[in-house]
């Protein structure tokens, strides 16, 4: 990028470079992409001036998270699950928070999102906001819990091994006899 490119929005030094549109500074560029996406889902679109704003409340908040507090950054290539994403709350209310915020925000009723302290987390299942010892270990998950609370992870385990016992049990079975079978050997 020149080093004498200015932002094609606001005059600042640009840092990305636009194919149509002409070169952006990265929160310009930012708004765009905001503007972008509202569009394309059909949602309600902020102007340009109103996101401006909003971002400069967000400076004034050293670029945390309201609803996590951790640091956001303009740009996905620097961090996709902290960058700056505009969230369209159910109520009709805008605000920015990290993407990662942003969507678990969707998988909760209304905007009881904001309500669930940071100690907890809403079990996908009873859809209670329990306490994080209530959930089990997942390291595949995101958040290194499993998105069932216990209680409801073992009733649907339960559930599972009551439908499919004619599964279940042959296999059960053969895995106690090897379990037993390895365990005499130690012994001996």
């Amino acid at each position: 990028m020149d080093i004498n490119c200015k932002c094609v929005d606001c005059g600042s030094p640009a840092t990305k470079r636009m194919t149509h549109h002409g070169p952006y500074c990265t929160q310009c560029y930012r708004i765009w992409q905001m503007r972008s996406a509202c569009q394309k889902d059909h949602k309600p679109c902020p102007t340009k001036t109103q996101l401006r704003q909003m971002f400069a409340g967000l400076i004034g908040r050293d670029m945390k998270c309201e609803s996590c507090s951790s640091t956001m950054n303009w740009l996905a290539s620097d961090g996709r699950r902290t960058v700056v994403s505009l969230q369209h709350d159910r109520s009709g209310g805008m605000r920015l928070i990290c993407l990662s915020c942003n969507t678990r925000h969707r998988a909760c009723p209304g905007d009881s999102f904001y309500e669930i302290p940071d100690s907890h987390r809403r079990c996908g299942r009873c859809e209670q906001a329990l306490p994080k010892d209530q959930f089990g270990v997942h390291r595949g998950s995101s958040t290194g819990l499993h998105h069932y609370c216990r209680k409801c992870a073992a009733e649907k385990a339960r559930k599972w091994t009551q439908d499919n016992y004619e599964t279940f049990r042959p296999r059960a079975t053969a895995y106690e006899r090897e379990r037993l079978r390895r365990r005499k050997n130690e012994n001996t």
